[in-house]
């Protein structure tokens, strides 16, 4: 679908979107638990329902009404080969493989679009020897066999991913394990958020210096849990207050572990001069970084290997969308340097790339220029409700 952003000032209240990668650890976590857990303020975009339908297919029982997930029975083996349809989230796939594999017995896990082109190769070197039979097919994935608790070494500077999902695995496992980290730990605030929402369950993982251990004798107990509000979409809201808005963003945590609460220190940074950001942490905050410094002071991104890996080659086609309001941009390995230029309304339909991080940046974009973004239907992935919502706001479009 297009739609044509007229030029805009959005001003206004609005409640932060729940946190997806909360979302996704506290859903997975009661449904490794004994007992009934209530997770509330869940939105279900369709990486949520991702999760939640392949903790279905898990032997899970979940049922979601009012923006309340309840979980009334744990995953569980079963005789017959499970499939788990990802749809295109990383999380779903990367979290759950490994949770597959402690469970036993086969499972076929499938999505869409370039999901199945992501990385899977750290869990082949995970689970050499393992016991846990691991084929990469393409379009799909096949596990047969059962994870065992033991020693464990897994890249970190691939995606923390990969540290997630074997960490809930392993909390699975009797006996105790050990995950060591070679390399660097990547993106690290989302370890910590899985440490934390594990800790909320009763599994207290102690940490030393480039290792995890595990205790193989907790079992996991339910909860009754709030998701707190998401940084990493209020990004694209409070970007409007350095475009002339006033927008305020509410239910965002101050004691929150996800890494993206920097942007608010990123956005100050820019609206100074030109700077140096360094995001190996906070990945997911390059394309509304690059739409203000496109409109502030320029920036160098720094630490952008990983944004050739994600829904979209983000950093490539971010230049090329760019590219149609008069911004120059230079890519290298690793780092992204975009320009300030002198914005004109783009002369072609600016677009998504089917990546919804790109088609909110680009978005926000266009409320300074106007202008045509195709393919904004993407947004679903991650908040089916942004343009609704920045239409309360005052965002003209059509």
């Amino acid at each position: 679908m297009n739609l044509f952003i007229e030029k805009s000032t959005l001003k206004g209240y609005i409640k932060a979107p729940p946190s997806k990668s909360m979302a996704h650890r506290l859903l997975i976590a009661a449904a490794i638990s004994d007992g009934t857990s209530e997770i509330q303020n869940i939105a279900l975009s369709e990486d949520i329902t991702a999760t939640v339908s392949s903790l279905s297919a898990l032997g899970a029982e979940i049922t979601v009404e009012g923006g309340v997930a309840r979980v009334t029975r744990p995953v569980s083996k079963s005789g017959g080969v499970r499939v788990l349809d990802c749809n295109e989230s990383g999380s779903t796939l990367r979290f759950l493989i490994p949770i597959a594999a402690a469970l036993g017995g086969e499972y076929i896990f499938i999505g869409k679009n370039r999901l199945m082109e992501r990385p899977m190769a750290v869990y082949d070197e995970v689970f050499c020897d393992s016991g846990v039979d691991f084929k990469h097919h393409g379009d799909k994935i096949t596990i047969s066999g059962g994870l065992k608790a033991g020693e464990y070494e897994i890249r970190g500077n691939v995606s923390s991913q990969f540290v997630t999902g074997m960490l809930y695995a392993l909390s699975m496992c009797k006996g105790e394990s050990r995950i060591k980290i070679k390399n660097t730990l990547e993106s690290r605030p989302y370890v910590d958020m899985t440490l934390s929402a594990l800790s909320m369950f009763g599994v207290n993982i102690k940490e030393a210096e480039n290792e995890y251990v595990i205790p193989g004798d907790k079992t996991l107990s339910a909860r009754d849990l709030y998701v707190e509000g998401d940084y990493s979409n209020a990004a694209f809201f409070d970007a409007f207050n350095y475009l002339g808005g006033d927008v305020i963003v509410g239910d965002l945590s101050k004691n929150s572990l996800q890494g993206d609460r920097a942007y608010k220190e990123y956005f100050e940074r820019l609206k100074k001069g030109f700077c140096r950001i360094d995001i190996t942490d906070t990945p997911d905050l390059a394309p509304i970084l690059m739409t203000l410094s496109s409109v502030l002071n320029g920036s160098e991104l720094v630490g952008t290997r990983r944004l050739s890996i994600k829904e979209s080659d983000r950093g490539a086609v971010m230049k090329e969308e760019l590219s149609k309001f008069g911004i120059v941009t230079e890519l290298s390995e690793n780092s992204i340097t975009v320009y300030k230029g002198t914005l004109k309304t783009p002369c072609e339909t600016v677009c998504s790339h089917n990546d919804h991080r790109i088609a909110m940046a680009l978005t926000v974009l266009l409320t300074v220029t106007s202008g045509e973004i195709s393919g904004v239907e993407c947004t679903s992935k991650s908040m089916p409700d942004f343009y609704d919502a920045i239409s309360s706001l005052g965002a003209r479009m059509h």
